[in-house]
């Protein structure tokens, strides 16, 4: 059986969208997602405070949806090493024990992008991900957070102009940067 959730969803396709803070079942979540959506996640264990507090936001850890089929749906998250779940065992188990709200946003490409060819480059840059072992850091790096969290806040000062090619260090992910890895 499939929990309920508070789950707000952002979705730009033609079906109407969810109210902010309406339950939503696992099991509809896991049929709306299509691989390059991202789930937020709100957690109510005291780490989490700490991470929204120093990211300045009301969110503690995202994951993204990886969907090879109609009927299969996973989540990518990084939480010591990165793994891979089955989205409604995930789901089931985060409404039971952790959580506060969850948001979908769903991955959103103009009209004339081919929306399969994005997912399957995605789908196949993540697997290369856990194919060579990117990611397995066992200790969150630290440096890089505080980089990333000091780069939103001050956004205008940041270290690198917009032409500059910026290289990712995929031997050390956390969460936020596992997502911006694969979008990228």
């Amino acid at each position: 059986m499939s929990a309920c959730i508070p789950c707000t969803s952002r979705d730009s396709s033609k079906t109407p969208r969810r109210q902010a803070n309406e339950p939503a079942w696992v099991g509809e979540i896991a049929q709306q997602v299509h691989t390059g959506d991202i789930l937020l996640f709100s957690s109510k264990h005291s780490t989490s405070n700490i991470t929204k507090f120093f990211t300045r936001s009301r969110f503690d850890h995202i994951g993204i949806v990886v969907k090879p089929s109609p009927n299969r749906a996973y989540i990518v998250e990084w939480g010591g090493g990165l793994f891979a779940c089955e989205l409604v065992e995930r789901l089931n188990e985060y409404a039971e024990w952790d959580a506060l709200d969850l948001v979908l946003r769903q991955l959103r490409l103009k009209e004339t992008t081919d929306r399969r060819v994005v997912e399957e480059r995605m789908e196949q840059f993540i697997d290369g991900l856990f194919r060579e072992k990117m990611g397995q850091n066992r200790a969150i790096p630290m440096g890089q957070v505080i980089k990333a969290a000091r780069d939103q806040i001050f956004s205008k000062s940041s270290s690198y102009s917009k032409e500059e090619v910026v290289v990712d260090d995929l031997n050390a992910l956390f969460c936020s940067k596992t997502v911006a890895v694969a979008y990228k």
